[in-house]
């Protein structure tokens, strides 16, 4: 296992008594194809502002002492560089898990820690010997992931998700395994839905921060070298959104959907436009316009309304997550931040969605996003043409 040390630096967890483990099944990942690769649209008029985003820091592997430690870079480099090279490191994160691994600990003790807000590279959790006088919960068998990412919805569609899934038929031969995931935030009232959508019917034990658990048998799923933020293998993306979307067989009476944020920042500043601009590209091209408050309804009802849509625009937030639910074949359009590294790449390229980012003039902690119009409908002009290319 391992453990943090402090926020920018992980090394491996180590006692003065190793703990051991038997690797129950290993899986290696298979590289990217060009299925994935034929899936961004950039067009050409995007590509210089594209190339100025930047983003600050981002992980990198070093050895030291012959073991590898990952280690935070701290230089401002071009977020979608790599992207537009088609090497499709978003970020600085490659694709880098190569194999992933079941390993199954005996008689050992769970505890949980706290997580900050907004974080995915920190562990939820470090197990060590048991403890008979601090554990106030026993388990006979508990299954979890080596890494966060369970206690928010975006984080839980963006990075937990497909794990679970992966490991989706081993917990249905397995169902009295105890699924052990951080508790979810106070906003996050849907995840029982989205685990029996991918048919994760165990129960499930939400692990408060401080909680300590003795657990006879603890199986931990270990991505290897490392897990880091955004490197889901597309593959497991790809299965994921098989299971919970359907293929888009027709592009007529389709919809366009644009999700409308009503959050503190990163709303539209010129909404009506946008909505007016919206309607006339549908009515011209025999779609409906699909209004979506992911604030109003729950996510059964939002995956419901995308099931059938054709194309998808939103600002980069959490609430994007929801193209997930998306035909596959559909058009993913995110409003990107021009001068700061921030998209929803990685789950739509892995989604098998086809992924047109439109970069605008302004930053993660913008209350009120501007938008141009001249940009949003040059990139529906540009969907509309891949769509007749396809058709033809």
């Amino acid at each position: 296992m391992h453990r943090v040390l402090n926020r920018r630096c992980y090394i491996p967890f180590e006692k003065s008594k190793k703990l051991e483990y038997e690797v129950v099944k290993k899986w290696l990942m298979p590289p990217i194809s060009e299925e994935f690769r034929n899936n961004i649209l950039l067009l050409p008029e995007f590509l210089p502002t594209l190339h100025e985003a930047k983003k600050s820091g981002g992980w990198s592997s070093r050895v030291v002492f012959g073991k590898h430690i990952y280690m935070w870079r701290v230089s401002n480099f071009s977020y979608w560089r790599p992207v537009l090279k088609k090497f499709y490191e978003v970020g600085g994160h490659s694709q880098n898990i190569k194999s992933l691994e079941l390993r199954k600990y005996s008689n050992v003790e769970y505890i949980s820690q706290s997580m900050p807000g907004n974080s995915l590279n920190m562990y939820s959790f470090f197990i060590t010997f048991q403890n008979q006088n601090s554990a106030k919960l026993i388990l006979d068998r508990a299954i979890t992931l080596e890494f966060s990412a369970g206690y928010a919805f975006q984080h839980f569609i963006d990075h937990a998700y497909a794990y679970i899934n992966f490991l989706s038929e081993f917990l249905k031969k397995n169902p009295g395994v105890h699924v052990i995931l951080p508790a979810p935030n106070k906003s996050f009232i849907d995840r029982e839905f989205l685990l029996n959508k991918i048919g994760v019917l165990n129960p499930i034990h939400n692990a408060i921060a401080g909680e300590s658990i003795n657990i006879r048998e603890l199986i931990v799923l270990k991505a290897l070298p490392k897990d880091i933020l955004y490197s889901v293998p597309y593959s497991l993306t790809s299965l994921l959104s098989s299971k919970v979307n359907s293929e888009l067989k027709s592009t007529k009476n389709k919809k366009i959907a644009l999700i409308i944020r009503e959050e503190k920042n990163r709303n539209f500043n010129d909404l009506n436009e946008i909505i007016d601009q919206l309607l006339n590209f549908a009515s011209n091209n025999g779609l409906e316009l699909q209004l979506i408050y992911p604030n109003r309804i729950s996510t059964k009802e939002l995956a419901n309304l995308l099931s059938d849509c054709l194309i998808f625009v939103g600002l980069h937030g959490g609430a994007m997550c929801n193209l997930l639910f998306m035909p596959k074949n559909s058009y993913i359009l995110e409003i990107v931040p021009d001068n700061e590294g921030a998209s929803l790449f990685h789950l739509a390229i892995g989604g098998g969605f086809k992924y047109l980012p439109i970069p605008m003039n302004y930053e993660l902690g913008t209350t009120a996003v501007s938008m141009k119009m001249s940009d949003l409908n040059s990139a529906l002009d540009f969907v509309l043409a891949d769509l007749n290319k396809i058709e033809g």
